[in-house]
């Protein structure tokens, strides 16, 4: 009698995890879900469909909650996202497609948030974007690459803020930008060039403002104007110069 017990529990059990209804049919109770005229939280697939009849999403439940694999697709039929989850949370790896069935992306979440390294790429399947992630927040090096594969911008970050070295890159490899940040803020010197090699600006920063000078320069490496700042307001003497380094005029603040 026990044994026939136990197989019918079990027999009950795999029918509730084999149980697909339409997603309409369930209703959010106090962020449980529950199928409409229901009490007991709901265990099965829930099913979205396009208005042409194909599946949008499949998504799991245990006891009310999010558990398992939930799966989005575009209207032609390919997989959009793959994600799974546990007891209600994003947990394991997610991954991304362009229509075209391309991974667009792909990384881990812990707990419902970010975590680990976070990869995108461009559709020809060069990485876009490369980085890692701790509770959800961007944690140490940061790379974004052009479509040929080089090196667009590397930035540090630390709690989501940047922090520290940043650099950018024209698209021949050459320096555009390169300063350093602290708490989230431009800190320092700062300088940007000009595709040629050239500088284009040498800026001061203090907590993320103009503080003290910045030199902006012509094509040809001559001075176009010096300007001097105190924590973002104009401060000191400025100085216009014409492209062959006259000067064109002056300004006190």
């Amino acid at each position: 009698m026990k044994k026939l017990l136990l197989i019918l529990i079990f027999s009950i059990s795999l029918m509730s995890y084999g149980k697909s209804i339409n997603r309409e049919q369930l209703q959010n109770r106090n962020g449980m879900y529950y199928e409409v005229n229901k009490e007991t939280p709901y265990t099965g697939e829930a099913i979205v469909y396009y208005e042409n009849g194909k599946i949008q999403v499949r998504e799991n439940y245990k006891d009310g909650e999010l558990n398992g694999e939930f799966i989005v697709y575009y209207e032609n039929g390919k997989i959009k996202g793959k994600e799974n989850y546990k007891d209600g949370e994003r947990n394991g790896e997610g991954i991304y497609f362009n229509e075209n069935g391309k991974i667009k992306g792909k990384g881990n979440y812990k707990d419902g948030k970010q975590n680990g390294e976070w990869i995108s790429y461009y559709e020809n399947g060069q990485i876009q974007y490369q980085g890692n992630y701790k509770d959800g927040l961007a944690n140490g090096e940061m790379v974004t690459y052009y479509k040929n594969g080089k090196i667009q911008y590397k930035e540090n970050y630390e709690d989501g803020e940047r922090n520290g070295e940043y650099i950018g890159y024209y698209e021949n490899g050459k320096i555009q930008i390169i300063g350093n940040f602290k708490g989230g803020k431009a800190e320092g010197e700062l300088i940007s060039y000009y595709e040629n090699g050239q500088i284009e600006n040498k800026e001061n920063y203090k907590n993320g403002k103009y503080n003290g000078e910045v030199i902006v320069y012509y094509k040809n490496g001559q001075i176009e104007r010096k300007q001097n700042y105190k924590d973002g307001i104009y401060n000191g003497k400025w100085i216009y110069y014409y492209e062959d380094g006259k000067i064109k005029g002056r300004l006190m603040y």
